[in-house]
């Protein structure tokens, strides 16, 4: 016996009807991301501007040089934020996205309490799928070694093609870990059942996650890059412009975050057919 067919389209239209009665409160839950996203992006420019103008007073002329290792610490908050802030936010909205599809509504507290309560496993369900988001979507190790070997004429036959193969193995090991998540916040399950639930219920069905996963990408994408784009050609014919920069990230930042629910609430509908689906064959 076969399970219903699932059609990515199809849940996109579906993404769309469902979103906006849960929109508000999902950007509540994620508002933590914004706030970070924001206090970030200017406390790290902030802190190279000072690292420059410190060593510039210091070394004048002086071309390429270490930075004090207390600037280090810097990087502290960040690590806390992609390994407990991250898994909890993320829990808080599967949950609440999921008890709301189902009719089992919850308050967004309530969301935050279950997460927390889940935050341990979490955290650890959590881990591979980081380490995949680093190295393959963040500027990370892959993007670095990519560099290595451009600039090194020696390793480039051997590194780059080595790279490249890496991409799909980490693609697809990324899609088929995807739901781990959903399982320890839905089905209160430890982190390796977790894990090994988002493996069985993807198994076989690779090419569809994958054609999903191109198309909410595509539709989210299409405003984080165009909105952007036309504010930055409206504000190049202003007469001031001196804030524009501070303007620009602002936007990027708040179009992610709003694209990163519709995401949410695309993947949770996915995941609910997944299951449908998995029952109707056994």
């Amino acid at each position: 016996m076969t399970g219903p067919r699932i059609s990515s389209r199809s849940l996109l239209r579906e993404t769309f009807a469902t979103t906006r009665p849960l929109y508000a409160p999902l950007l509540i839950i994620n508002s933590p991301s914004l706030i970070w996203s924001v206090l970030e992006t200017w406390g790290r420019n902030a802190l190279e501007i000072h690292i420059i103008e410190t060593t510039g007073a210091e070394h004048a002329g002086g071309g390429t040089f270490p930075v004090n290792p207390i600037y280090r610490l810097a990087e502290v908050p960040s690590w806390i934020y992609w390994l407990v802030v991250v898994p909890l936010l993320s829990g808080a909205t599967i949950f609440y996205t999921y008890r709301s599809l189902t009719g089992n509504q919850v308050s967004v507290g309530e969301a935050f309490k279950h997460a927390y309560r889940r935050l341990p496993q979490l955290m650890l369900a959590w881990i591979p799928i980081a380490l995949m988001f680093y190295i393959y979507v963040s500027p990370g190790v892959l993007p670095q070694l990519m560099f290595a070997s451009f600039s090194t004429q020696n390793l480039f036959p051997l590194v780059f093609p080595g790279l490249i193969l890496l991409i799909i193995p980490g693609l697809f090991l990324g899609i088929r870990l995807q739901f781990s998540l959903f399982a320890t916040v839905i089905d209160n399950a430890a982190a390796q059942d977790s894990i090994r639930s988002s493996w069985k219920l993807t198994e076989e069905r690779w090419w569809l996650l994958l054609r999903a996963s191109i198309l909410i990408g595509i539709v989210t994408a299409v405003p984080v890059q165009l909105i952007p784009l036309l504010i930055s050609n409206l504000m190049s014919y202003l007469p001031f412009n001196s804030n524009f920069s501070v303007t620009y990230q602002l936007v990027v930042i708040v179009l992610q975050i709003s694209m990163g629910v519709l995401t949410s609430v695309y993947f949770v509908l996915l995941y609910r057919r997944l299951r449908d689906s998995a029952a109707a064959t056994q």
